[in-house]
């Protein structure tokens, strides 16, 4: 169902008040928030004000902290217009013609048009992609998430030179990447960011105790949230993941959809939770989807760009796997991924083109946000029931402090690097040494138990029963 307009007719007198006072926008959408719980968005506000024959001048606030931020978001692939929404949402007192001033006095460039210019950023760009691709995270990518990776580095070169140098450096990569085409999907629609979160887990690394678990938004594909570590399906980390995130955004997606995992039967009742906060009368089914697996299609659609893109590296290797590398890398992966542009597609007219970060942060003017405010009470109560469940806990700390203590006596300095020869297998020599003697205490049977993870169960039946309780109580 697409949202109401907002009316601001009833306003109008203290907009115009605020205006007389030469508050900013982002000020007026503050107190319209604070005080009437409106939802509204700059380009709403500014263009009422236009209606109603309104004009402001936006004079420039001139600050370290803005050219830190158009530094930033310049960095994020973002070209003069998006920058200039995306300041003036955050709440930046900008004029449209003192953008480019400023980017200009920062050094920052959208193109070299002198030939020695872009011959220095040609021997740059091939310095830094060897360096990357000797690290091994950037055999997988396309054309625009090299683009996207790159720039975030701060290299300034065109997108198409960037590819055609990485096709001289990598050929290999490039032919395993064609070979492994995305195979043709339906189509899918929604009506704007936070309408529908795709939730669902990456099992393919669970044999070997990683988990991983996330979330993407279905409009703009804007990765929420990413978790690795070695509880990611569990009832209660997923739940915990899910709060940490809506109270981080101030929001809520009005749908999820999920499989019917035994990991999601909480996180449904908790979105549930928070819908009847708002209307005691909702049913699970107008706010939660449920269906197979592989007919999510956002999130199954973003494993198979995360595996082709980075985890092929790791599906057949399990050795010395380290939980915080493989959790950099797939943040990162994330990072880049959220600034890369997703080209028009002719034969699917309704696929979104973009950035997911500026589709999701900041629409175009004629998409509302989708998302629900948060009701703080039910919020807090839900978080209460998951507090003391660490979802980032390794292992039990007294298994955790005994493999550290085998890991000093083998010597092993984790802030060391890894021989170049080992690039691929790193530290393999101390994983299985540790195992060796991981396996020699299990069978010795003395102290101390060597735990893979608390048990749960407890814990869980409490949130069960707290949520159950929860909802009589409000249906009541």
């Amino acid at each position: 169902m697409p949202r109401a307009k907002i009316d601001l007719n009833p306003y109008k007198d203290e907009i115009l008040a605020l205006i007389a006072l030469k508050k900013t926008n982002a000020e007026i959408i503050r107190y319209l928030h604070d005080t009437y719980q409106t939802q509204l968005a700059d380009h709403t506000l500014r263009r009422r004000l236009k209606e109603w024959n309104i004009s402001i001048r936006t004079w420039t606030q001139d600050t370290p902290a803005l050219r830190d931020r158009i530094t930033s978001l310049f960095f994020n692939g973002l070209n003069d217009d998006q920058l200039y929404r995306a300041l003036r949402t955050e709440g930046y007192q900008l004029g449209a013609r003192a953008l480019p001033r400023l980017r200009y006095e920062l050094g920052l460039k959208h193109s070299l048009r002198t030939a020695e210019g872009q011959q220095e950023a040609e021997e740059t760009a091939a310095g830094v992609i060897t360096e990357e691709l000797q690290k091994g995270v950037i055999e997988g990518y396309g054309r625009g998430l090299l683009y996207a990776h790159f720039q975030q580095l701060g290299v300034n070169i065109a997108r198409d030179r960037i590819y055609s140098i990485y096709r001289t450096l990598a050929p290999d990569a490039i032919e395993r990447r064609v070979r492994n085409m995305q195979r043709h999907r339906g189509e899918y629609i929604v009506p704007g960011p936070n309408f529908l979160w795709s939730v669902d887990g990456y099992l393919k690394l669970a044999p070997y105790g990683i988990e991983i678990y996330g979330a993407i938004d279905a409009y703009s594909r804007y990765i929420i949230w990413i978790y690795v570590g070695i509880s990611g399906r569990t009832a209660i980390s997923v739940l915990r993941q899910y709060l940490d995130t809506i109270e981080m955004l101030n929001q809520y997606p009005r749908f999820i959809r999920s499989d019917h995992g035994g990991e999601t039967v909480i996180l449904a009742q908790a979105h549930h939770l928070l819908q009847q906060a708002a209307d005691p009368t909702t049913p699970l089914k107008d706010c939660y989807m449920y269906g197979a697996s592989t007919t999510n299609q956002r999130i199954e659609a973003w494993w198979n760009q995360l595996t082709k893109g980075l985890l092929f590296r790791w599906r057949n290797y399990f050795g010395a796997l380290l939980q915080e590398v493989l959790r950099a890398e797939i943040q990162g992966f994330v990072r880049v991924w959220n600034i890369h542009s997703i080209r028009k597609q002719r034969n699917r007219p309704n696929v979104t083109p973009g950035k997911p970060y500026i589709l999701y942060h900041h629409p175009p003017p004629h998409i509302e946000n989708q998302g629900l405010l948060i009701d703080s009470e039910t919020l807090t109560e839900l978080q209460n029931d998951v507090q003391e469940w660490d979802i980032d806990e390794f292992l039990p700390p007294e298994t955790y402090q005994w493999c550290q203590n085998q890991l000093q006596h083998l010597e092993f300095n984790a802030a060391q690097q890894a021989p170049e020869d080992d690039n691929s297998t790193p530290y393999r020599a101390y994983y299985l040494q540790l195992r060796a003697r991981v396996d020699e205490h299990l069978r010795s049977e003395r102290e101390p138990q060597l735990l893979y993870q608390r048990s749960q169960l407890e814990h869980l039946i409490g949130v069960l029963n707290n949520l159950r309780w929860r909802r009589l109580r409000r249906l009541n």
